[in-house]
């Protein structure tokens, strides 16, 4: 009995964590899904990510309106070493891309969020929300993607803290 019931946990487990990452991050696309499922692109000039590998891509006719109620500026997709690792929504009011990120994730992660910015973490995925002049941000993440900007980041502080010695 105890066997059976320690298989059926680990059949269940196995199950969900692939449900999770098979799950649609946004209009269909997957963390790792390739390029090319994007149809006609261009390739989006960004200053320097400090990830190398990193490259964004717009796609060409892209619907900028978010539910068919919600405008935004531009959408940019995120490829890392050629899988999708990135969503950056740009130029949306920032009162209805939070209450997006809030009707989709729940509430913020408070150690991670600020007055400005509030930062969602789940298992597979990260969606910053930010203020942006007078607009908004919304950037989902894969949470590989995630931690290597947080080593980055990390990596920043302490080569200027060199700067103090």
């Amino acid at each position: 009995m105890r066997k059976a019931l320690c298989v059926a946990v680990v059949v269940v487990l196995a199950w969900t964590s692939v449900a999770v990452a098979q799950e649609a991050v946004f209009r269909g696309l997957r963390w790792g899904d390739p390029l090319s499922l994007l149809g006609e692109v261009t390739q989006v000039a960004v200053e320097d990510t400090g990830i190398p590998g990193l490259a964004f891509w717009r796609k060409v006719n892209e619907d900028l309106v978010l539910g068919g109620v919600v405008p935004v500026e531009s959408i940019g997709y995120g490829f890392l070493d050629g899988e999708l690792a990135a969503i950056v929504i740009v130029g949306g009011d920032y009162k209805a891309l939070s209450g997006i990120a809030r009707a989709r994730y729940g509430r913020p992660t408070p150690a991670y969020s600020t007055a400005d910015s509030e930062v969602y973490v789940m298992s597979e995925s990260v969606c910053v929300v930010a203020r942006d002049g007078q607009g908004g941000l919304l950037m989902l993440m894969s949470g590989p993607l995630f931690y290597a900007f947080q080593n980055h980041e990390q990596w920043q502080i302490e080569e200027a803290a060199k700067e103090f010695q």
